[in-house]
């Protein structure tokens, strides 16, 4: 009801014959498509309709969403959400100044009729290959959905705008952490290789621990919009079609989360494997760290932040809410980017 509210008056018909979708049911049809997977053929059986008015209700609400985009994926750079954000990250392994997670995860999609072969990742199928950093809620602060999936992760964030955010005045602001696909700099936290102290090794637990967080969010993403998820088949679109997919999804993923409404089997998931697995990691950190007694710590002994030097690093932000959705566009980076605008 929420979306239809929204929509309203973008996807009101503009005629008044009967046949005519009304906003409730092209929303319904955009909802089922996203959910169920790559095929509409479905969707055409469920709502008697024809595939072109399915396809057309897809792309209106769709195009309509995306630009609302903003509204819904940004990263926060108040002192009470950063304060927030890092306090929670904080108490899953102790891991301090965490302001958000990063990772890259393959969307499959169909052969594109221009340079495949740019499309095919080390797993073998065709993808985009989508760039992701969530909060402690699993809320996504930023998507970059334009590159190819035999694009490496680290490339991928350097042509993002995460660096522009966390460097320059906003250097000492906070930091994210991710896996061993990305270089260690003044601003991300990444495993060190050959750990061999005591105190290098609990850093790559307690960074390991913190960063289920974004597998947990990449888990609930593509379980409840399943069009991106490889297991509900290839979406039989153009990249540049699949790249604003992926931006509305990770919208209305945010917006599920903002207003608190899980479904039923993502609670059960929590509770079940994912969760179990998250918990059992975190575990294994704190007790790795307890063993080697408080005096070895790496990370000290029971974390509190200094408040005034929060705000201080804070302040240095502006302290404002920046949007943070990269998209297509007319680029000039490389050859290894999609070329077309969305």
């Amino acid at each position: 009801m929420e979306l239809c509210n929204l929509l309203q008056a973008e996807l009101e018909p503009q005629t008044q014959v009967r046949t005519a979708l009304s906003v409730a049911s092209k929303v319904t049809i955009t909802l089922n498509f996203y959910a169920t997977g790559s095929f509409q053929a479905a969707t055409v059986d469920m709502c008697n309709i024809s595939q072109f008015a399915d396809y057309t209700s897809i792309q209106e609400v769709t195009d309509a969403l995306y630009r609302r985009r903003a509204d819904y994926i940004s990263f926060p750079m108040t002192t009470d959400k950063q304060l927030e954000c890092q306090t929670t990250f904080l108490h899953v392994a102790r891991f301090p100044w965490v302001q958000g997670v990063i990772d890259c995860t393959q969307v499959s999609l169909r052969a594109p009729q221009q340079t495949p072969e740019q499309f095919k990742n080390g797993k073998g199928f065709l993808s985009l290959n989508v760039q992701l950093v969530c909060d402690h809620s699993c809320k996504i602060m930023q998507v970059d959905a334009r590159f190819p999936g035999s694009s490496h992760d680290s490339f991928i964030l350097c042509q993002s705008s995460v660096p522009g955010l966390l460097t320059g005045p906003n250097e000492h602001c906070c930091w994210l952490l991710g896996d061993k696909g990305y270089a260690l700099s003044t601003w991300l936290m990444a495993p060190l290789r050959n750990p061999r102290t005591a105190a290098q090794l609990g850093y790559n637990e307690s960074l390991t621990a913190t960063r289920t967080i974004i597998e947990l969010t990449i888990g609930i993403l593509k379980q409840r919009f399943h069009c991106l998820d490889h297991s509900g088949g290839v979406l039989q679109y153009s990249p540049e079609h699949v790249s604003i997919f992926v931006v509305v999804c990770c919208m209305l993923h945010n917006l599920v989360i903002m207003r608190a409404q899980p479904l039923e089997d993502e609670a059960a998931q929590l509770r079940s494997g994912r969760s179990w697995l998250r918990a059992a990691v975190i575990l294994r950190a704190h007790i790795r760290i307890w063993l080697r007694g408080a005096s070895t710590t790496p990370l000290g002994q029971h974390h509190t932040f200094p408040t005034k030097l929060l705000e201080h690093r804070t302040a240095r932000c502006g302290g404002t809410v920046r949007p943070l959705v990269d998209y297509g566009g007319p680029s000039h980076i490389g050859s290894n980017q999609i070329l077309h605008s969305l």
